[in-house]
């Protein structure tokens, strides 16, 4: 009986400066480390350039990755064991989503997603009128004496 999979996701920061042709290479380069692990890819989202939280390795912009993926627990350790070697990473987090799963029932085909648009802080509106508004309201009866 094969030993049950894990399936995680890995979000990859990289160097803003890289290019389409760079981060196109690292995604292959990231495909073939968890294929050479005996894991499987099951999704590619590439999020484009954003700005980080706070300044990472001096940059405050980052191209952003997010990778799923399955395989045994050796295929995270794998991963991440090649991506602190290479210096167009600037910061990356693995999480593992879940346990024990049969590796016959997940996709065989990878599901690629690209350059999901940020979203935008939603729009409130102005409840509170300025106190020059308020002002000119209580003078506007005045006039008409």
């Amino acid at each position: 009986m094969p030993t049950p999979w894990r399936k995680y996701e890995i979000l990859i920061l990289m160097d803003p400066n890289l290019g389409t042709e760079g981060t196109e290479d690292l995604i292959n380069r990231c495909r073939g480390f968890v294929i050479d692990a005996g894991g499987r890819m099951l999704k590619t989202e590439r999020w484009g350039i954003r700005d980080t939280a706070f300044e990472v390795k001096r940059q405050k912009k980052a191209w952003y990755l997010l990778l799923e993926f399955a395989g045994e627990g050796s295929v995270a350790t794998s991963m991440a064991r090649q991506l602190n070697l290479l210096d167009v990473v600037i910061k990356f987090q693995a999480v593992k989503l879940a346990e024990g799963i049969d590796p016959s029932t997940l996709p065989e085909i990878e599901e690629q997603v690209s350059a999901v648009a940020p979203s935008k802080p939603p729009v409130l509106p102005d409840l509170i009128k300025d106190e020059e508004e308020e002002e000119e309201d209580e003078f506007a009866g005045e006039d008409e004496n």
